[in-house]
């Protein structure tokens, strides 16, 4: 009777044990849209970090990809800069490469994000 007790008792702790476990939850990770902030037509201001905010710019982007606008960035290549206003920044590591745009670097250049291939957010949501 003993040993009936001691399976029985192990059955109720095992149905009872995977009641309260929980499925892991995967979390999308957060993204941000950078806008341009400098000369579309220098390739060393594209590929500046600095030159992206996250404060949306009065320019909006046009029909076609020949010129630095925004890109999305996921929240793992970003910073908060306690120093300027607590403000979303790109890490400065990000190493954004401007590219000739689609008509030819005489029109623009538009960022690349090398680990991703992304050449421009234009269309994303």
């Amino acid at each position: 009777m003993k040993n009936y007790f001691l399976g029985l008792a192990a059955i109720i702790i095992a149905i009872g044990a995977a009641a309260y476990t929980s499925p892991e939850v995967k979390v999308k990770p957060q993204s941000y849209t950078f806008y341009f902030t400098g000369n579309p037509l220098l390739d060393t201001d594209v590929a500046d970090e600095s030159k992206w905010s996250i404060t949306p710019t009065e320019n909006e982007c046009e029909e076609e990809d020949n010129k630095a606008c925004q890109i999305v960035v996921d929240d793992n290549q970003t910073f908060v800069d306690v120093n300027d206003g607590n403000k979303r920044k790109l890490l400065s590591t990000l190493g954004i490469i401007a590219v000739a745009g689609a008509d030819g670097s005489g029109n623009g250049y538009v960022p690349k994000m090398p680990h991703t291939g992304i050449s421009s957010s234009k269309g994303r949501p």
